[in-house]
C-alpha cells in the first residue's frame, strides 16, 4: 500500500517553491501489509524513485518505512519553514528538521530512537 500527498496542497503545510515536490510513504500504517508478499523488480523507494523522476517531479521527500503522523506532522512543518527561511537549502532544511526532532523525540520518549525521525530522505536538487 502506498500512501502519498502533495506535500504543498495540505492545510496548514506552506506551499512548496522552485518546482514540483512531492511527499511518499511506501508503507502502510500496518507494518504486516507486506508480509508473505515478495517485491517484484522495480517495486519499492527506488522504483517510485524512478517513476516520480520520469513523470517531471525534481525532489522528493520520502520515507522509508511507516512513521506515526504526530511526528512525520512535526517534521514536515519545520522542514518546510526550514526551507521557506531562505537561509537553507532543501536537503539542508530536511537535515536540521531531523535533528530537531530527534531533540523532540528524546525529550518525549527518553531516547532519540531514529525510528520516529531517521526515515526521511530528500532526493533530488538541493
Amino acid at each position: 500500500m502506498m500512501r502519498m500527498r502533495r506535500r504543498s496542497g495540505n492545510p496548514g503545510v506552506p506551499p512548496s517553491t522552485g518546482g514540483p515536490s512531492r511527499g511518499c510513504g511506501t508503507c502502510g500504517t500496518d507494518p504486516r501489509s507486506h508480509r508473505g508478499s515478495a517485491q517484484q523488480s522495480g517495486e519499492g523507494v527506488f522504483g517510485l524513485r524512478r517513476a516520480f523522476t520520469q513523470a517531471g517531479a525534481k525532489n522528493l521527500v520520502m520515507s522509508l518505512w511507516a512513521v506515526p503522523d504526530r511526528e512525520t506532522q512535526e517534521l514536515m512543518v519545520a522542514f518546510y519553514t526550514n526551507m521557506l527561511s531562505g537561509t537553507l537549502n532543501r536537503a539542508q532544511a530536511l537535515r536540521q528538521a531531523a535533528l530537531a526532532k530527534m531533540q523532540v523525540v528524546k525529550t518525549r520518549h527518553g531516547d532519540a530512537h531514529p525510528f520516529f525521525w531517521g526515515a526521511f530522505v530528500f532526493l533530488g536538487e538541493p
